[in-house]
C-alpha cells in the first residue's frame, strides 16, 4: 500500500491498495496524479488520483516484478523496468497496455532518460542498470498522432 499524507496537519489521507508490496513510485510535474509499480502479475501498475485516492487506471504487461518507473514526456509516457529483463513504454491514459518493449538482457532495476520531445512525438535515451552489471542504453522514439489535424 501507499500512504499519502498532508504534511502540515500530518494526517494520512489516503491508502493506495496494490495486491503485493510496492516497488516503485512515479509522481506527475503537478502532483495531482501517482504511479505505482507492485510485485504482482497482474495490475502491476496503477495511475492514482492523489487528491480523491481513486485508481483511475490499471496497467499490465510484465511477467514479473516492476522495479522502476519514471514519466517522461510532460507525464504523458511512461517507462518501467522489471526483472523480466524487460522496459515498457506506456501511454499514461492509454489503455493499460504497453505501447513498446525493449528487451535489457537482464534484470532493469533503475531507469533515467535524457529528453528530446518534439511536437509529433516522443525521442529520448533511456539508461537503465541491470543485474547482471551492464548500464542498458536505449534510443526510444514513440510517434503521436495528431487528431485535430489528420493526415
Amino acid at each position: 500500500a501507499v500512504r499519502v499524507w498532508d504534511i502540515q496537519t500530518k494526517k494520512c489521507l489516503h491508502i493506495l491498495m496494490h495486491h503485493e508490496s510496492v516497488k516503485a513510485l512515479a509522481l506527475t510535474a503537478d502532483s495531482n496524479r501517482l504511479i505505482s509499480a507492485d510485485h504482482s502479475s497482474h495490475d502491476q501498475l496503477r495511475l492514482w488520483n492523489l487528491e480523491s485516492g481513486e485508481c483511475l487506471l490499471s496497467y499490465c504487461g510484465h511477467s514479473h516484478a516492476v522495479m522502476s518507473v519514471i514519466l517522461v514526456d510532460d507525464d504523458r509516457l511512461a517507462l518501467t523496468g522489471s526483472r523480466d529483463g524487460t522496459i515498457k513504454l506506456w501511454e499514461v491514459e492509454g489503455d493499460g497496455q504497453p505501447c513498446a518493449s525493449f528487451d535489457a538482457q537482464s534484470q532493469a532495476k533503475y531507469l533515467a532518460h535524457v529528453r528530446s520531445s518534439h511536437a509529433s512525438n516522443f525521442q529520448g535515451l533511456v539508461a537503465a542498470t541491470t543485474k547482471s552489471g551492464p548500464i542498458c542504453i536505449l534510443n526510444v522514439s514513440y510517434p503521436y498522432v495528431d487528431v485535430t489535424n489528420p493526415s
